[in-house]
């Protein structure tokens, strides 16, 4: 998976993580990008040639957005097997709606964790999908059974002035040399100066590229380099 065009990618995954519900031709640019190279890259490019792909009843099996088990048989044909729950998390009061929407889901494999979100079932289990294909987890073969678990919610922070030097330090260190500041799900967690929270995906670090996804509104910004983040008040949590 190489190939995948990561920067295009982003850019769906957050137009899929705003859909509130099914949509057929975002199902198929993701599939392009995702799977290049591929019989079901160039059937869903076709399908998008035509007038009626909103529509047609053809490729079903590509419908990735309409239904949770024809998302859970992509997954299987990836080797993304496991015992699957959703949970609906609810908004709390006073809490502003979740830009992902209510459903969270994680798949660990090993010692690794892949997360997804969306505002129904199968988008938020199709988000899974793109996150764990991108990090190369259809990689592994592991036999056991491994359970699907919610996500928790970001913790609050008190706004800062500024981080110590001790911090800016620590953040160097842990973009430069990820691997063992990363969490079990293969992020690495960075907090802003004002209280917010964002991730970078192992595998955008992993090709020299720092892209922060901000935890609740899952849009993503890049940064040229560390100092410039830092410079931007993000710090690693």
């Amino acid at each position: 998976m190489n190939d995948i065009d990561y920067d295009r990618i982003a850019v769906l995954r957050t137009r899929l993580n705003q859909a509130r519900g099914p949509d057929r031709r975002l199902g198929y640019e993701i599939i392009t990008v995702l799977l290049p190279d591929t019989p079901e890259a160039q059937k869903a490019s076709d399908l998008l040639q035509r007038d009626d792909v909103d529509t047609s009843i053809e490729a079903a099996d590509l419908d990735l957005t309409n239904s949770v088990d024809v998302v859970l048989r992509f997954l299987e044909r990836r080797a993304l097997t496991a015992d699957w729950e959703l949970f609906c998390r609810a908004t709390r009061n006073g809490e502003e709606p979740d830009p992902a929407g209510p459903y969270t889901a994680n798949l660990m494999r090993g010692i690794f964790m892949y997360s997804g979100g969306g505002w129904t079932a199968p988008n938020c289990l199709f988000d899974l999908a793109i996150q764990a294909i991108c990090a190369g987890a259809d990689m592994y073969n592991e036999e056991d059974v491994i359970p699907l678990f919610a996500s928790p919610d970001p913790k609050d922070a008190d706004p800062v002035v500024d981080w110590s030097d001790d911090l800016k330090d620590q953040t160097r260190e842990a973009v430069a040399n990820f691997w063992p500041h990363i969490e079990k799900w293969g992020k690495l967690r960075l907090k802003h100066l004002n209280g917010r929270f964002s991730t970078i995906e192992s595998y955008e670090l992993d090709r020299g590229v720092i892209r922060l996804v901000d935890t609740k509104s899952k849009l993503f910004s890049d940064y040229k380099n560390v100092d410039a983040l830092i410079n931007a008040g993000w710090a690693v949590d």
